[in-house]
């Protein structure tokens, strides 16, 4: 009887436990711990700040879509490394020059990175590609951002010139 029950649990338990694992993955995102590191320069362009990488961040507080840990590159390396963080974001030191190039006339694309490590698990790896497009999104928002006041610089300059040359043309 002893056997019997051990041949029946067994295989019970383990399937209860495997279902219960993946019933909700994406409910709980907010408990992920991702690590993320601003690296960024701002840069002065036309007597603009631009700090497309401060913007980025400022957006990531915002949305708390995962855990997010705002550290240096060393611990997000042994942190992912040792899987305190299923994931990396990395803002490089460049974000904020490549969003301001346009304003030069030979505009470069910026670039945030998503560091993973295959030992967390093709589980979250996936997930975190479904999450990935909320993350462009944020990126783009930073980088609308900073290209608009690098290359457009004050609207509201911009924008007394034009009332300015418009009264000058009516008074002609």
């Amino acid at each position: 009887r002893l056997g019997l029950a051990f041949v029946v649990l067994v295989p019970l338990l383990y399937g209860a436990l495997y279902l219960w694992s993946g019933w909700d993955p994406y409910g709980r995102l907010d408990d992920v711990p991702v690590a993320v590191v601003n690296e960024d320069e701002p840069v002065t362009v036309d007597g603009k700040n631009v700090d497309g990488g401060a913007t980025f961040v400022e957006g990531l507080q915002q949305d708390e879509i995962f855990d997010w840990q705002f550290v240096d590159v060393s611990e997000a390396t042994d942190g992912l490394a040792a899987g305190r963080y299923l994931m990396v974001v990395y803002v490089p030191p460049d974000f904020s020059a490549r969003l301001a190039s346009g304003a030069t006339g030979t505009p470069e694309r910026a670039t945030v990175e998503l560091r993973f490590d295959d030992a967390n698990g093709f589980t979250f790896t996936k997930m975190a590609e479904t999450v990935q497009a909320d993350l462009e999104q944020r990126i783009d928002q930073a980088a609308t951002t900073a290209y608009f006041e690098s290359v457009y610089g004050d609207i509201d300059r911009i924008r007394a010139g034009i009332d300015e040359a418009s009264t000058g043309a009516g008074e002609l």
